[in-house]
């Protein structure tokens, strides 16, 4: 095969493992005739702008040196671009963290690669764009949202170094918070229903209080004029309203 690739290299996919062995893997290709332009990313994003600059070069075979990362970069970079162009080719040298697309192939990595492309064997493969309120995109693995989305984050971010394992770190940690936000939603739930059933009883015991304070009021006003028709011509001190106080906390019942 002697068409010529354009290689995006990821030094930092797989934690750092495909800045190591890239080279080797790389000097095998060349040993076996395949020709490559190789260039280094040197932050999240450049191989989408590297890619579609050598696009726009004539350049229609890439290789991606990394992981599913940077395959989807180069993706992206030939898209839309290469829906009137022409179609690209796109090799995989798998020395990222999880290199899920190639394994839906096959299991020997590097081997295969190079096989195939000694062989100049290729297959066809849907590529799949999203429309979105800020753009498009493309990619041909797989699409995540909610919770798978936010494991991969998460061993991206944190678990990196520590290869496929790292994934099942992701996914753990996110159990944890889920679980954690749900204590906490059900906790407040139950301090919201709390408030709510103490605002209730409040409620009640002030429409209480001002129903038996009108009540108690009317008794002892029947009470005072019966004393007073009884013991009218008792000393002026001995008022019927004060001799005679009822109980506050309950309420009035004729019984």
């Amino acid at each position: 095969m002697t068409e010529r690739f354009f290689a995006v290299l990821n030094p930092a996919a797989g934690g750092g493992r495909c800045g190591k062995l890239a080279p080797a893997a790389l000097g095998r290709l060349r040993a076996r005739g395949i020709k490559l332009e190789i260039v280094q990313t040197t932050r999240p994003g450049e191989g989408v702008t590297l890619a579609r600059n050598a696009y726009a070069r004539g350049f229609r075979n890439f290789l991606a040196v990394g992981g599913d990362g940077t395959s989807y970069e180069i993706v992206n970079g030939l898209f839309p671009e290469a829906l009137a162009s022409g179609r690209p080719t796109l090799a995989f040298l798998p020395l990222g963290t999880g290199n899920s697309f190639l394994r839906d192939f096959t299991a020997r990595g590097v081997e295969h690669t190079i096989e195939a492309l000694r062989k100049g064997s290729r297959r066809l493969c849907d590529v799949i764009r999203l429309r979105h309120a800020d753009g498009e995109l493309y990619y041909i693995n797989m699409l995540n949202v909610g919770f798978a989305a936010d494991a991969g984050e998460m061993a991206n971010r944190k678990f990196k170094r520590w290869g496929e394992a790292g994934y099942i770190l992701g996914v753990l940690a996110r159990l944890a918070r889920l679980e954690h936000q749900a204590r906490h939603r059900r906790d407040r739930r139950q301090r919201l229903a709390a408030k709510a059933e103490c605002r209730d009883r409040e409620q009640i015991v002030g429409r209480a209080e001002l129903a038996g304070g009108v009540a108690l009021e009317g008794q002892q006003r029947v009470v005072a004029r019966h004393a007073a028709s009884v013991v009218g011509d008792l000393p002026k001190p001995f008022s019927a309203p004060a001799c005679l106080p009822l109980p506050r906390p309950c309420l009035f019942s004729p019984s």
